[in-house]
């Protein structure tokens, strides 16, 4: 009777143990699955959530649509010197070379 006894405690024991697995590997894929997410977001993707094929939720970037930028709109805001283009000078040149 104790062999029983013990043998079934042994086994609520491995399956209680199964239940804990089986939990941590369900929210490790879950976090695996929102840092997938997270990932597509940050690129500016859109994530839809479905549930049985019927979708239930959108993500959105919260920067999805950066502002547009306008051509010349830092007209005389600084000037390039007539020299930009030419060779730099000896001794600085050496320095990318050290």
């Amino acid at each position: 009777m104790t062999r029983m006894r013990s043998a079934g405690i042994a086994i609520i024991g491995l399956l209680s143990l199964m239940i804990v697995f089986v939990f941590v590997a369900y929210v490790q894929l879950i976090l695996l699955c929102l840092a997938l997410m997270i990932c597509l977001l940050v690129m500016g993707e859109e994530v839809i959530i479905a549930k049985a094929g019927t979708p239930v939720a959108k993500l959105v970037p919260v920067h999805a649509h950066p502002k547009k930028r306008m051509l010349g709109s830092a007209k005389g805001k600084f000037s390039v010197p007539d020299d930009f283009n030419d060779p730099l000078p000896k001794e600085i040149e050496d320095l990318f070379y050290e």
